[in-house]
């Protein structure tokens, strides 16, 4: 019997090794899952911000015909760090039609007269100044709408791009 038993065991032997190298497989192969997703989240949380900062100039833009360029510039450094230069190059474009389309912007409202809400509500009077305030909404309105083509434009334009860069 003792000698079956030893029989037993010189069988199992090579079946335990295979069983403890396909475990440690396993676990190197979760080990290595998880570091992807690390990389892949931490690489996120860098990207997002750039994406962040080009969607709050474009919404900058579209309501105060504005947008501070320095603070975009200074998260768009990052991307030649962070991106491929597919991007580094789309957000440069972005950029440029974000100026080209703030110039246009402000030759628009030039050219249509719109004032700003202070000139229009120099009179003290309540009235005049709750007419001159729906006067100026109405403006901004107007200005929108005229321009909402371009931002619906800009805003799918870098969805679409950053979806995919950015995994979302």
């Amino acid at each position: 019997m003792l000698e079956n038993l030893k029989d037993y065991v010189d069988l199992l032997q090579p079946l335990a090794a295979i069983v403890i190298a396909m475990v440690s497989v396993f676990i190197a192969l979760q080990q290595h899952d998880l570091k992807v997703r690390t990389f892949n989240k931490d690489l996120y949380d860098k990207r997002y911000p750039v994406y962040e900062s080009i969607i709050t100039a474009v919404e900058s833009l579209k309501y105060k015909y504005e947008f501070d360029s320095a603070k975009l510039d200074k998260e768009l450094a990052t991307t030649s760090f962070f991106f491929e230069n597919e991007t580094v190059v789309f957000v440069a474009g972005i950029r440029k039609e974000l100026i080209d389309l703030r110039q246009v912007m402000l030759e628009y409202i030039k050219e249509n007269n719109y004032e700003s809400s202070e000139e229009k509500s120099e009179e003290n009077d309540a009235i005049a100044a709750a007419v001159a305030q729906a006067v100026k909404q109405l403006e901004n309105l107007a200005i929108i709408e005229r321009f909402e083509e371009d931002f619906e434009r800009l805003n799918n334009k870098i969805a679409s791009h950053f979806v995919d860069k950015l995994k979302i």
